[in-house]
């Protein structure tokens, strides 16, 4: 009966070891998914006529790579939203994807801090090709 109370007490031990091995120094790791950091309401201030706006950006769920700008371009919130593929902190927007009435956009930006996405992109509305800059700053 000894032997067994004493086996039981040292894999007790044993085991009360190994779960305080497992606490977790940072309680909330980096996302490994570098999409995860661009997800959020943006305030956007575009070189172009658009001026200042907000632009929203979402995971596509059809895509690993993939997110969604709602309001790209100063679009409108019930257009269509640009696409682009995320690889590391760089975004490129899919090729000649049209969005708003109409626009065709193309180019891409990157995330140069938590808080702050820089782009380059064109943008042809039917008549006339722009190209403009502009920087998002996370809410």
């Amino acid at each position: 009966m000894k032997t067994n109370n004493l086996l039981l007490i040292s894999i007790f031990l044993l085991l009360l070891t190994g779960f305080t091995g497992c606490t977790s120094d940072d309680p909330s790791p980096s996302p490994t998914d570098p999409r995860v950091a661009m997800v959020g309401t943006w305030s956007v201030y575009e070189s172009g006529a658009k001026g200042s706006y907000e632009a929203t950006i979402a995971l596509d769920p059809s895509s690993s790579t993939g997110i969604l700008i709602y309001n790209f371009a100063n679009s409108g919130s019930t257009s269509n939203p640009a696409q682009a593929d995320v690889s590391s902190t760089n975004i490129i927007l899919n090729p000649d994807q049209t969005i708003g009435d109409g626009w065709t956009v193309s180019g891409g930006g990157s995330l140069v801090s938590s808080t702050k996405i820089n782009w380059s992109y064109s943008l042809f509305d039917g008549a006339t090709n722009y190209n403009l800059t502009a920087v998002y700053t996370k809410k």
